[in-house]
């Protein structure tokens, strides 16, 4: 008896069948055999059903589960140490900034922002691309001299990280601010 020669089965469709009945039709990549791909926006997790049809329009009889989890793109966490809390600085003062920036996707750039009252805010970059839940140390010294700021004059700080939002552009996320009121050098004598 010959033997015959059986051919391997063919896939002749693949989709992906949601619970509500949306198709999603896989396309089948021509330089690997098996391999299937889709290309789809992923906004909200959804569970599907693999199925398959053969050449001679079989289907498979216990279709795969197939999960996909969409995590949502999280601003940048950004925490400062040092100082922790709002401050009376002297004119002649150097402020040392510590932070930390982290986020799940990854930073673009980070650093601080300063503004004393009635001037521009000045964006000072500390650092540039952290990956993926990567946390980056910020550390920075500030001369209050170097602003010449006047007593009872007000300074506000905060950190920045700028990464990726969900619509593939550039954001901006700030952590809370703070604030350093300039004092006179009466008050530093005194309390001396």
């Amino acid at each position: 008896a010959d033997k015959q020669e059986l051919e391997p089965e063919l896939v002749a469709s693949a989709k992906l069948v949601a619970r509500d009945k949306t198709v999603v039709p896989l396309v089948a990549d021509h330089s690997r055999s098996n391999v299937y791909s889709m290309k789809m926006t992923l906004e909200e997790s959804k569970s599907y059903e693999l199925r398959l049809v053969d050449d001679a329009g079989r289907t498979n009889k216990m279709p795969s589960d197939v999960f996909i989890d969409v995590l949502p793109n999280q601003a940048p966490e950004l925490k400062i140490a040092v100082p922790r809390q709002d401050l009376r600085v002297s004119q002649l003062e150097e402020l040392r900034f510590q932070a930390t920036a982290a986020d799940d996707f990854g930073v673009r750039a980070y650093g601080l922002a300063y503004t004393l009252a009635g001037h521009e805010t000045k964006f000072v970059e500390l650092g540039q691309t952290a990956g993926p839940n990567e946390k980056k140390q910020m550390d920075h010294l500030l001369a209050v001299e170097d602003l010449s700021a006047q007593p009872d004059e007000l300074l506000t700080y905060y950190v920045w990280a700028d990464d990726l939002g969900a619509d593939g552009q550039v954001r901006r996320t700030s952590s809370d601010m703070y604030f350093a009121e300039v004092r006179h050098f009466e008050e530093i004598f005194r309390e001396g």
